[in-house]
């Protein structure tokens, strides 16, 4: 019984011990609320981009779309991004622009 039990406690250490750390890539895009200028969606991108690459780990975590249980909450950070501006007319006769923010950014998460 002893070596039963031995045997086990062996088996889950070192399932564990195998359970790796990797690290993945995304990207994701934001949309901002409508200006009457391309200008104004600019700038408003660039607030947006530079609050995110300000933003400390443990809030990207909770405001960026990841999917893994097991994320390493510090790992997680801004790498790089991407501010365009679409046009869009909501009515006839009106044009609006907003800034399209692409997100790029990357974690750490256990793999069990």
């Amino acid at each position: 019984m002893k070596k039963a039990i031995l045997l086990a406690s062996a088996l889950v250490i070192s399932s564990t011990a195998f359970a790796g750390v990797n690290s993945k890539s995304s990207e994701t895009t934001v949309k901002t609320d409508a200006f009457a200028t391309q200008e104004q969606a600019y700038n408003a991108g660039y607030d947006l981009m530079d609050e995110y690459k300000a933003m400390p780990s443990h809030q990207l975590r909770a405001k960026l779309p990841i999917n893994e249980n097991s994320v390493k909450t510090s790992s997680v950070e801004v790498t790089d991004g991407k501010v365009t501006v679409e046009e869009f007319s909501p009515a006839r006769g009106e044009i609006q622009y907003r800034a399209v923010v692409e997100v790029d950014y990357q974690y750490k998460y256990r793999e069990s």
